[in-house]
């Protein structure tokens, strides 16, 4: 899901019935609601009937601080 819009990622995790967490991250190279980050990893196996929770990072479109 890595560098896809959230809205579509939201879509696709809702559809599946599957949680989300989403994080907001500073970035501004792929711009505003791109998922930066997920967790677990692409290709990573899980469960699909009993799938843990996926973290996303998205990012929020400022440049990154510090």
């Amino acid at each position: 899901m890595t560098y896809k819009n959230i809205k579509s990622v939201k879509a696709c995790l809702q559809a599946a019935g599957w949680q989300f967490d989403v994080a907001d991250v500073d970035e501004n190279t792929f711009g505003q609601d791109a998922v930066m980050n997920q967790y677990p990893k692409a290709g990573t196996e899980i469960d699909p009937k009993n799938p843990e929770s996926i973290q996303l990072q998205v990012s929020t479109g400022d440049p990154a601080t510090g």
